[in-house]
């Protein structure tokens, strides 16, 4: 399975494309990406911060058309272990200590190791992981 197709079986596995805190979206009229940092209380609009700045806007979610495109969120090394959770149907993995309470994402040289997966925590993004650690993902979610 290519990378893309992974990231998108990922997605799918972890519900990752939900409008919730986290979410990344396109405005492709703008070409900016906003993140969703808060929802109403009625859930009918989001609050979204645009990258690179330090100010909010308020979208309704019945106006995200065809100039917006949901991105989901950042694939994280706890989005990964969910997806594969819900491939198979049982934990594949025990965290414990720092990763669990991730206080571990505070120090730059952390590196998650399980079987034949290594997870670089600094860099908690499935893209930025290796090309074997991204391709033994996709093989695991085949």
């Amino acid at each position: 399975m290519n990378h893309e197709k992974t990231i998108k079986r990922i997605q799918e596995l972890a519900n990752n494309m939900a409008l919730e805190w986290g979410c990344r979206i396109l405005n492709k009229e703008l070409n900016e990406i906003l993140t969703v940092t808060h929802l109403s209380s009625n859930d009918e609009c989001i609050n979204c911060l645009c990258e690179g700045e330090s100010n909010t806007t308020w979208i309704w979610k019945k106006y995200l058309d065809n100039n917006f495109e949901i991105l989901g969120k950042p694939i994280t090394l706890e989005v990964i272990l969910q997806a594969m959770f819900k491939h198979d149907g049982r934990p594949t993995f025990v965290i414990e200590g720092d990763i669990a309470n991730n206080t571990a994402r505070k120090r730059s040289d952390m590196i998650f190791t399980s079987g034949h997966l290594t997870w670089n925590l600094s860099k908690d993004n499935f893209n930025d992981q290796s090309e074997e650690t991204k391709t033994f993902i996709g093989e695991l979610l085949k």
